[in-house]
């Protein structure tokens, strides 16, 4: 089972979020997980396919590929140190961090906590909501029509769309480089609002100029604000 302390974290973010994990805490409230349809597993060493109303908790690191192309509930009590690829309108719980070098890759609605850091690269298709208890290092491809990141800690992730330039936003309780997020606001999202806690540039609302840009792709509105200048600490 996931620490009590976790599940509380995840419920409270499940409803500021607007229900993104409602399926893992309504499962959360029956004790027992074998008797509850979940399928335990210890540190996972083998690859694993899981179903559309499977429950899947990894209680340790896991180390080899999971799939549930068509949805589901994954818990891992401990590190992500492989690739996933997952579909369906599915909740992933990761207690640790996504380390580098792994891949999640995601169709249908995606919707992800990570108690840890992301150094690790997340493709998806579709729309998503994205839970950072820690660092974004890694890289994001995001879907269509909207993505949601949320970082508590600091932001230097990559981010592309994967097709379209839809809707993105981003909140980031850290420090995360002025440059980064205009390199951000300048792929052309139709709408990208971002809320920065500490950059390398004076607190304020960003850009200047708040007017749509026509791009190539369309019209983008895209805007930021920074709560704190990190020079200045």
């Amino acid at each position: 089972m996931l620490p009590v302390e976790l599940q509380r974290r995840v419920g409270y973010l499940d409803l500021m979020s607007g229900m993104a994990y409602p399926r893992s805490v309504s499962a959360w409230h029956a004790a027992d997980e074998e008797s509850n349809g979940w399928v335990v597993r210890d540190r996972l060493t083998a690859p694993v396919l899981i179903g559309e109303n499977d429950k899947l908790l990894i209680d340790g690191g896991c180390l080899e590929r999971i799939s549930a192309p068509d949805g589901g509930l994954v818990h891992i009590n401990g590190d992500l140190a492989t690739d996933l690829e997952i579909g369906g309108h599915h909740e992933l719980i990761i207690r640790g961090d996504i380390i580098a070098d792994c891949t999640v890759l995601a169709s249908g609605f995606h919707h992800v906590y990570v108690g840890g850091s992301v150094a690790g690269t997340i493709r998806v298709d579709d729309s998503s909501k994205l839970w950072i208890d820690g660092d974004f290092t890694g890289a994001m491809t995001t879907g269509h029509p909207t993505s949601r990141i949320d970082v508590a800690g600091d932001f230097s992730a990559i981010i592309r769309p994967t097709r379209q330039a839809s809707l993105l936003y981003l909140s980031v309780g850290g420090f995360s480089e002025h440059q980064r997020i205009c390199e951000i606001a300048d792929l052309g999202y139709t709408e990208f609002n971002a809320s920065i806690g500490a950059s390398d540039t004076a607190p304020g609302y960003y850009p200047l100029d708040w007017s749509q840009r026509r791009t190539d792709k369309g019209m983008s509105h895209a805007r930021w604000c920074v709560q704190r200048d990190s020079r200045a600490e």
